[in-house]
C-alpha cells in the first residue's frame, strides 16, 4: 500500500504543484497591510475567507485523484494482485485522510499567525477550522463511492447533484427560516460564530453537533471505505479504456 501512496505524490505531482501555488497565494494576501477596521470581528473575516478557500481548494485536489487510475488495464493489474482491491482504495483514502489533516494544521498556523502578526485577537476562530476538517472528511466519505462505482465523470454528476440539493436547502432556509439567532447586524453575527465555536451559544444541539462531528466523521469515513472496496469492480464498465 505504501507503494501505492508514493505513486499517489507521482501520479498528482502537477495537481500537487498547482495546489501549492495557489495556496502559497492565499496564505501571502492575509499579510498585506490594509485598511483595518477598528473592530477585529471585521478583520478576521478577509483572514477566514483566505483558509476557507485552501480548504476547498484542497477538496478540490482531493476530488481529482480518482480520475487518474480509471483504465481498466489498472483495474485488471490491481485485481490480480494481493489485496489489490483494499490497498488501492485504501492508498486513496489514506492519501485523502493526510492531505485533509495537514492543509487543516497548515490553517491553524495560518489563521493564528496572521491575527499575531496584525494584532487582531482570533477569539479561538482557529477552532473553526477543526470543524471544516470533519466536514471535508465527511463529504469524502459521502462522495467517493459514488465516484469508485460510476467513475469520476457520473460520480461527479451525482455529486453535483447531492450538493445542489444541500446548496438550495441553505437557500431555502435562508429565505424561509427564523435568522434571528444569527443576529441582525454583521458584527453580531460574527459574534454568535465566535459564541459557537467557543461554546457560548444558547443551542445545545448546535453544540452537540460540533463536538460529536469529529466522531461521526471518521466512523462514516470508516464505512465509506468499506463500501468503496465491494463497489471498485463496478466502477470499470464506466472507464473509457
Amino acid at each position: 500500500m505504501y507503494g501505492l501512496m508514493y505513486k499517489e505524490l507521482i501520479v498528482n505531482k502537477k495537481q500537487l504543484i498547482f495546489t501549492a501555488v495557489t495556496v502559497l497565494i492565499f496564505t501571502i494576501l492575509p499579510f498585506i497591510p490594509d485598511s483595518f477596521s477598528s473592530n477585529d470581528y471585521v478583520n478576521l473575516v478577509p483572514v477566514f475567507i483566505c483558509t476557507l478557500i485552501i480548504f476547498l481548494i484542497s477538496g478540490m485536489m482531493q476530488q481529482g485523484i480518482y480520475e487518474r487510475d480509471e483504465s481498466t488495464k489498472w483495474q485488471n493489474y490491481i485485481v490480480s494482485s494481493p489485496n489489490g482491491i483494499k490497498n488501492q482504495i485504501s492508498s486513496k483514502y489514506l492519501f485523502t485522510l493526510v492531505f485533509s489533516i495537514a492543509t487543516a494544521t497548515y490553517c491553524i498556523i495560518l489563521f493564528e499567525l496572521v491575527c499575531a502578526v496584525h494584532g487582531f485577537e482570533s477569539y479561538g476562530l482557529s477552532s473553526m477550522i477543526l470543524t471544516l476538517f470533519p466536514f471535508q472528511i465527511f463529504l469524502r466519505s459521502i462522495e467517493t463511492p459514488f465516484i469508485i462505482c460510476f467513475g469520476s465523470k457520473q460520480g461527479n454528476v451525482i455529486r453535483m447533484v447531492l450538493s445542489g440539493i444541500f446548496i438550495g436547502a441553505i437557500i431555502i432556509y435562508l429565505l424561509f427560516g427564523d435568522l434571528s439567532v444569527f443576529g441582525t447586524t454583521f458584527a453580531e453575527f460574527i459574534q454568535f460564530i465566535i459564541n459557537l465555536f467557543a461554546g457560548g451559544t444558547s443551542s445545545k444541539f448546535l453544540n452537540y453537533t460540533l463536538r460529536l462531528s469529529p466522531a461521526v466523521s471518521f466512523v462514516l469515513y470508516f464505512i465509506s471505505y468499506q463500501i468503496s472496496c465491494r463497489l471498485y469492480m463496478k466502477g470499470g464498465k464506466y472507464y473509457d479504456n
